[in-house]
């Protein structure tokens, strides 16, 4: 009979895609959460480190979230923006007023890769331009566009990126700011997108004068600026929003994972000159 390691991994061999793996020959099957630990189905307790991906900022399982989850649930689950709810409203209005001055028109979605996505595609809306930069070293999601503009080979699986999707030095390397400002002097980007701080790349912190120049280069060139804060923003880095370090205000913020601490829900924040009406 088959414990029920071994049963999950059966499941998982049989039932899963196999892009979908794992780090470990044997992994836990984590069954519990409360606060910074995880518990296995041995009943092992693991500090969790990792806060779920970057994800459970409250801890997992946190009882105030989960009882105000849950009346909600009660209420009402699910609808369609077609109507107005008042927390998806009021939300909207808390996020304004905690993102840097001018960011304060919000659009909600379901997860980081998903806001990437919107974030690239109404910056082509607002310039009228195709093309996109990106820094080598970053992590943007898993959708077409958003793997396309990440500069990381075990994350980007897609033998086909976008053409229109060009890569820049990182953060480490003393031309990542002139390279970036030769693709810039074509005047055909639409978007510079960046993590303030690369995740996955390795915990990546800029130089102090980095994300001020690169506001500087995308202003005079005419191309939007776009903050990846899926991973540092609300208070992971000290302040609601890591550009904040800086004073540098971006164009285009997505954010996800701590947003909902294990709910899926995501969003990019944007001017209201960016998100014109009969933009996305």
């Amino acid at each position: 009979m088959l414990d029920r390691q071994q049963r999950a991994l059966a499941l998982k061999r049989d039932f899963l895609v196999p892009c979908v793996y794992h780090f470990y020959q044997r992994p836990p099957v984590l069954v519990r959460g409360e606060g910074a630990y995880l518990y296995d189905t041995d009943g092992r307790a693991y500090l969790d480190c990792f806060s779920g991906v970057s994800v459970v900022n409250a801890g997992h399982c946190n009882r105030e979230i989960v009882q105000a989850a849950v009346e909600q649930m009660r209420r009402l689950q699910h609808t369609t923006t077609v109507y107005l709810t008042e927390p998806m409203l009021d939300l909207a209005r808390t996020i304004a007023e905690l993102t840097p001055s001018g960011l304060r028109r919000t659009f909600f979605c379901a997860s980081g890769s998903e806001a990437n996505e919107g974030a690239l595609l109404l910056a082509t809306l607002a310039t009228g331009r195709r093309e996109c930069a990106y820094l080598t070293g970053g992590l943007h999601g898993r959708t077409k566009w958003a793997m396309s503009v990440t500069g990381l080979d075990m994350w980007r699986t897609d033998p086909d990126p976008l053409l229109t999707a060009h890569a820049v030095p990182g953060p480490r390397s003393a031309d990542s700011l002139g390279a970036l400002e030769r693709l810039l002097r074509r005047e055909t980007l639409a978007a510079v997108i960046a993590e303030p701080v690369q995740g996955n790349g390795g915990i990546v912190v800029p130089p102090a004068d980095y994300w001020p120049e690169l506001r500087r280069l995308c202003s005079r060139y005419g191309t939007l600026l776009i903050a990846d804060e899926v991973q540092t923003a609300w208070n992971r880095t000290g302040r609601w929003f890591t550009t904040q370090h800086w004073g540098v205000t971006p164009d285009i913020i997505t954010v996800a994972k701590a947003l909902g601490n294990g709910l899926p829900i995501a969003a990019y924040i944007t001017s209201d000159a960016v998100a014109a009406p009969g933009r996305v």
